[in-house]
């Protein structure tokens, strides 16, 4: 059970009066007559305490803003195209829902959970892009629910409320992450939120009520052990998470401490399971060397990631709101605001601490992980979110007067939709053309639809192309083209082309690279390997090997009329 927050001494100064009031007068109850009585009940009823019209504004802004992050989701699922690292995630869980498993998303050696999650909701929905980047979507919403019950263990209610509504609509970078499924991100900030979670209730409820839930010790095991398989960045809510389990054992007998910390570790053990077999065969061999160092990373996240991630950044391009000079001075009024709020929190609100150190710890740890150079969109801080969420509102409850706090609340969740909208619009122009802003499809792969369809049309079952044209080229034919890239390690296992009669090849012209760049999400690595377009037809001329050449919707698609494989023509 959660710990009731601190009461407001004019609360319980009125809570004392009014108890007064009530035993003076019960010995007059007898002698009043019923319309008295009624009376008087109806004028305490008048006087007694309900919503205040701060939290009458909080409620009504919370309520659009929830639906408005929804929407704005769905103009993402319906607008944005994917690329071929979230078709590969697509991929993944379509063999996992005909019955294969993989340890790890294709091509590396750690990364996995989330496409189990796609794979239940292909079998339940049918497989699309729009269900495969609706997922990381739906994993959001359960993340902002835990948001909101961590808040509740820690905060007044309305404050609980505001945090979870922060983390659903604020930042850009945030949102847009929750559109694209990269196979470990969502899955793994929702396992690292119920770590926090389990972690809150057994500390409370040793203290509180003395005895804690065995199933707790369960809970938190097996979502670290899941949290690692899914991405070693679980690791930013392990460690309070496993200090706030361990401070409950403090009065417990060897033989109580022994049997919890044994159930934690076994679930732990299960969760990890499959990364450890993947490891231990060698399958998997860590994660891949960074490019630069330790401190250029932790650099870059003060200056790129955390802005972006504080809603003053915007995804992708990295500039500023509202300009250099604008950004930075509101960067840091922001880092300001955090900073007041946690060291209040800390001070006043009793074990909120397990908030603050992980924040704390997250830059030291995020720069600790290899991959997370890659700043552009924000995904290595997507976990931060729900924290800076919950610190925000948490301490703004501390800093002014409950009935203050609801105005303050709703004002500070209007400020922080704004920052997204400026964001979204710069980022897309939809809301400064209202005709974009209106537009939808359930599938806004239209170019490599088109490419599918039309190779599907020739009879043509296989391919070659760049990377970032074959993963998706794959899941957007739903299994009618396999298209293999040669020069990335993330084809289908066991797919080959050797064996197909008719293969074509796949190439991207230089005045098309644009348009088709926007729509697979990168303008460098649409073409087979190192082979060009010319160099192919030049092989095919002087082996007397004739052809066909298709022009499709800016791809150049060349079918020789027997099976060439990639060694023949390279050499």
């Amino acid at each position: 059970m959660a710990s009731s927050p601190p009461v407001d001494s004019e609360t319980s100064d009125g809570l004392q009066a009014q108890t007064v009031v009530s035993d003076a007068s019960s010995a007059e109850v007898s002698s009043e007559s019923p319309t008295r009585i009624r009376a008087r009940h109806a004028a305490s009823r008048d006087r007694s305490p309900g919503w205040s019209s701060g939290g009458y504004a909080l409620a009504i802004v919370c309520g659009i803003l929830i639906v408005l992050g929804v929407l704005l989701r769905v103009w993402l699922l319906g607008n944005a195209p994917m690329n071929s690292d979230e078709a590969t995630a697509g991929l993944v869980a379509h063999q996992i829902a005909h019955g294969h498993t993989y340890a790890f998303y294709w091509g590396q050696s750690y990364g996995s959970v989330e496409p189990y999650v796609v794979a239940l909701n292909f079998l339940a929905f049918g497989q699309s892009p729009f269900i495969l980047n609706a997922t990381p979507a739906l994993l959001a919403l359960v993340g902002s629910v835990l948001v909101w019950r961590i808040g509740l263990r820690l905060f007044q209610p309305a404050a609980a409320v505001v945090a979870a509504v922060l983390s659903w609509i604020w930042s850009e970078s945030s949102l847009w992450n929750s559109t694209r499924e990269y196979g470990l991100h969502e899955v793994t900030m929702v396992l690292g939120l119920v770590l926090l979670l389990a972690g809150l209730r057994i500390l409370q409820k040793a203290r509180d009520e003395e005895a804690d839930r065995l199933f707790d010790w369960v809970v938190i095991g097996a979502a670290g052990g899941l949290g690692f398989w899914a991405s070693p960045e679980i690791v930013y809510f392990v460690v309070p998470a496993a200090l706030t389990a361990a401070l409950s054992l403090r009065r417990q007998s060897f033989i109580d401490a022994a049997t919890r910390v044994g159930l934690a570790v076994g679930a732990a053990f299960i969760g990890v399971m499959p990364w450890i077999w993947a490891t231990v065969t060698r399958r998997g061999s860590g994660i891949p060397p960074s490019p630069v160092t330790y401190f250029s990373r932790l650099g870059t996240f003060f200056s790129h990631v955390l802005p972006m991630i504080l809603g003053l950044r915007v995804e992708g391009v990295g500039l500023w709101e509202g300009g250099h000079v604008f950004g930075t001075i509101a960067y840091a009024f922001v880092v300001v605001l955090v900073l007041s709020g946690a060291v209040l929190l800390v001070i006043r609100q009793r074990d909120a601490w397990i908030l603050v150190l992980t924040l704390a710890m997250y830059p030291f740890l995020y720069a600790a992980f290899p991959t997370s150079w890659f700043w552009n969109d924000g995904r290595y801080g997507l976990s931060l979110t729900p924290i800076l969420s919950l610190v925000i509102a948490g301490g703004l409850w501390q800093m002014v007067r409950p009935a203050v706090a609801a105005w303050v609340g709703a004002v500070l969740l209007l400020l922080a939709c704004a920052s997204t909208l400026v964001a979204f619009n710069d980022g897309y122009g939809a809301i400064g053309t209202p005709s974009e802003l209106t537009s939808f499809t359930a599938n806004p792969n239209t170019q490599v639809t088109a490419l599918a369809d039309e190779l599907d049309r020739l009879g043509i079952s296989h391919a070659y192309a760049g990377y970032w044209v074959a993963n998706d080229l794959t899941f957007m034919s739903d299994g009618r083209v396999t298209a293999l890239a040669l020069t990335e390690g993330r084809n289908p296992p066991g797919a080959t082309n050797a064996r197909a009669k008719d293969v074509a090849w796949v190439f991207v012209p230089d005045a098309s690279v644009g348009a088709v760049a926007s729509q697979t999400g990168s303008a460098s690595g649409l073409q087979p390997g190192t082979l060009t377009e010319t160099q192919l037809i030049g092989w095919l001329n002087a082996h007397g090997v004739p052809y066909h050449r298709h022009t499709v919707r800016g791809f150049d698609v060349v079918v020789p009329e027997r099976n060439v494989s990639p060694t023949a023509v390279t050499g």
